[in-house]
């Protein structure tokens, strides 16, 4: 029987006391991404995973063993004393609810510089994996950014937040771990047989292994007009903070009706003057969840004074003499006041240094064996860029452009530099928040065949769960139902298999067994 109880110790803190195979452990109560308590997450062999956002920690060292977030989780001293349970903790690790992993320090006699190119969740997390590891050579980040690693999952979900809220990590701590960060920095050019790339400020450097992790752009949308000034992409925080500024009191136009068309309608509305969006599908989220969420979630937002034009296009973006957008006319030949358009529609891979190179590539996507090494030797890759084989739900080889999976390319990716064995497990998870309504999702649905609802899609409280050809269920998406999508993640870890009639049949059995 396990058990996971919050006790207080006294006026100093709390600690989640866990009981798992008839022996205990007690570790910070908080999970250190997003603060969620971890009471109510999912326990599950040695591991347990937040019920928000199913990053996971091992119950007996307190380590991340997936993602989101950065840090661990303090541990604490347990005995067992007759019938009593004892936990010894240290008042400084009551105090935080994380624990930053201990970095190795740089050692001057080793020659190996490994760089990392891309300053999102995977180059991050590589170079800090390094870190974490053991390795003691040169670690160089290059960044397209202004700024270093962020939390950029926040950009449409609050737009007006400045970067300094977002940093991941300091730049005080960046340098205490010896990782070099250039900043403002692409990559014109690789050699792989000389180990090269050179930098579009016309410096070159000099690589054992190499990480690209060079993630996507926005996709642009191709019309008459689309130059004109107020069409916004949202990537950076600059693009975020610009659309929060210039919206307010606007005419705003939306045009993409997945994560980063609605959420910044969610944001913008009662700041924007009216909001406008124009997907081509006929409901919002139609290939990720399907039409019956989708509708839902449209007619939410229209009750909040939003309108939609779907199944349609834009012809033209008009400006004035200042070639300010003004108007947005659409396929259907309405036309639309606009002051600002936010446009997004996708992205593509930032992989055009690569030309001319042997790394084999689909299409514009790196491909990757299971070590996140590409087809050159001592050139890995990880996060939006890549395609790599998702064993742990279908066995597919596809691109998956989520925040938290890229943190686990990262991380795999360094281990592999390192010479060490790297099975990734790492279920595909994302999240987000509509009308202060959270979404979960976990797995992968690409293609998915059919979709079973268990709930009430009209009240959003249900569990969807999606099933492929094979009547396998590879994914779940749950409004109100925490922790059921991290719950599935670590079904999925562990090596189990969902079908579409065990739902069909009883959908809580599963579920039940999981508490056991």
């Amino acid at each position: 029987m396990s058990l996971k109880k919050v006790f207080e110790l006294g006026d100093t803190g709390k600690v989640l006391l866990i009981k798992q195979d008839n022996k205990f452990s007690a570790i910070g109560h908080k999970c250190s991404h997003y603060g969620a308590p971890l009471v109510n997450g999912v326990l599950y062999g040695s591991q347990i995973s937040c019920p928000w956002h199913s990053a996971t920690f091992c119950i007996n060292t307190g380590d991340i063993e997936d993602f989101p977030g950065c840090d661990s989780l303090p541990v604490h001293e347990v005995s067992v004393k007759g019938d009593e349970v004892v936990v010894r903790a240290k008042r400084s690790d009551l105090a935080n609810s994380f624990r930053v992993k201990a970095l190795s320090a740089k050692n001057p006699n080793n020659v190996l510089t490994f760089v990392i190119v891309g300053g999102g969740p995977a180059g991050f997390q590589c170079a800090e994996t390094l870190r974490h590891e053991g390795f003691t050579g040169r670690v160089v980040l290059v960044t397209s950014e202004d700024t270093y690693p962020y939390d950029r999952t926040k950009l449409s979900k609050a737009l007006s937040t400045k970067v300094e809220e977002l940093l991941l990590r300091s730049k005080d701590y960046l340098n205490d771990a010896n990782i070099e960060v250039i900043l403002n920095a692409t990559v014109d050019k690789i050699n792989t047989k000389e180990k090269s790339i050179q930098l579009n400020n016309g410096s070159t450097l000099k690589f054992d292994r190499i990480f690209l992790g060079t993630g996507v752009r926005p996709k642009v949308y191709e019309a008459k007009g689309n130059d004109l000034k107020n069409i916004c992409y949202l990537r950076t925080h600059r693009d975020a903070n610009f659309i929060a500024d210039n919206a307010v009191n606007k005419d705003v136009v939306i045009i993409g009706t997945s994560f980063i068309g609605m959420e910044v309608t969610a944001f913008l509305n009662g700041k924007a003057k009216s909001l406008t969006v124009i997907g081509k599908s006929k409901y919002p989220f139609a290939y990720t969840l399907g039409p019956q969420i989708g509708q839902q979630i449209k007619e939410l937002y229209e009750s909040k004074g939003i309108k939609f034009y779907t199944e349609c296009g834009v012809k033209e973006f008009c400006g004035d003499d200042n070639q300010q957008l003004k108007q947005v006319v659409l396929t259907n030949g309405d036309v639309l006041s606009a002051d600002i358009c936010v446009i997004g529609i996708g992205g593509e891979p930032n992989t055009e240094f690569l030309k001319g190179t042997d790394i084999k590539m689909d299409k514009s996507y790196v491909l990757v064996d299971k070590n996140f090494e590409t087809s050159e030797k001592n050139v890995f890759a990880g996060g939006d860029v890549v395609k790599y084989e998702l064993s742990i739900v279908n066995q597919s080889v596809v691109n998956v452009g989520h925040w938290q999976t890229a943190q686990s390319h990262g991380r795999s990716a360094a281990l592999s530099m390192l010479g060490k064995t790297s099975d990734l497990k790492s279920v595909p998870f994302f999240w987000s928040m509509l009308f202060g309504k959270g979404l979960r999702f976990a797995g992968n649905n690409e293609g998915f065949k059919e979709v079973i609802i268990d709930g009430e899609v009209s009240q959003f409280k249900f569990v969807a769960y999606y099933v492929d050809s094979a009547d396998k269920v590879v994914a779940v998406a749950t409004m109100a139902n925490d922790p059921i999508a991290t719950m599935f993640a670590a079904y999925l870890r562990h090596g189990h298999t969902l079908t579409a009639n065990d739902i069909k049949s009883d959908p809580k059995k599963w579920i039940e067994s999981m508490k056991k």
